[in-house]
C-alpha cells in the first residue's frame, strides 16, 4: 500500500450473495464489505468462503457498510464443500446449534458457521431459531437445526 493507494488487504468471510450477484461479507473486525457481481464471478466464492481481499473505503453508504471489495484472490473450491458438509453432519445429527457451537464443534470460524447456516435456512434445509430480549425485537440469540419437528423450546427455569 502506498500513499496513493489508499486500500488495504485483508481476509473477509462471503456472508450472503444477492440476486445480482453481488455479495456482501465481514472482516474479522464484524465490519461489512460490499463485493460487485464481477469480482464474486471472477473469484468463484461462495457463501461461507474466507478470502484474501482488497477493500477501499465505501462512498455510497459508508455507516451501514464501510469497505468495498476491489480485489478478491480466487477461491479454492476444494475447501469449501468439506466445510459444508461438516456443518451439515451435525446438524443432521440433532440438535440447535448456534453458529459460535457450531465453530467450537467443527473447527470452522463462526463467520463461515452462520454464512453456511443461513444459506441451509434459505434454501429449506432447516429451521432458524431467534431469541428476542425485549419487545423492541433485539434479538441476542440465533441458532438453527435441521429438523424442526424434533425440537423442543423450553424457558429457562421451565422443565425439558
Amino acid at each position: 500500500m502506498t500513499r496513493l493507494d489508499p486500500s488495504i488487504e485483508k481476509p473477509i468471510t462471503i456472508t450472503h450473495i444477492i440476486a445480482t450477484g453481488s455479495g456482501f461479507a465481514e472482516t474479522e473486525e464484524g465490519e461489512s464489505v460490499f463485493v460487485s457481481g464481477n469480482i464474486m464471478y471472477r473469484s468463484r466464492a461462495m457463501l461461507g468462503d474466507i478470502l484474501q481481499a482488497r477493500l477501499i473505503r465505501n462512498d455510497r453508504d459508508a455507516e451501514r457498510t464501510p469497505w468495498r471489495c476491489v480485489y478478491l484472490a480466487p477461491a479454492e473450491r476444494g475447501e469449501q464443500i468439506p466445510r459444508t458438509q461438516a456443518v451439515l453432519s451435525v446438524l443432521e445429527a440433532g440438535g440447535v446449534w448456534t453458529p459460535d457451537e457450531m465453530a467450537e464443534e467443527t473447527d470452522i470460524p463462526e463467520p463461515a458457521c452462520r454464512a453456511i447456516m443461513e444459506a441451509m435456512f434459505r434454501s429449506g434445509l432447516g429451521a432458524k431459531y431467534l431469541r428476542y430480549t425485549d419487545p423492541f425485537r433485539n434479538v441476542d440469540l440465533v441458532a438453527f437445526s435441521h429438523h424442526p419437528e424434533a425440537v423442543r423450546l423450553v424457558s429457562e427455569g421451565e422443565p425439558a
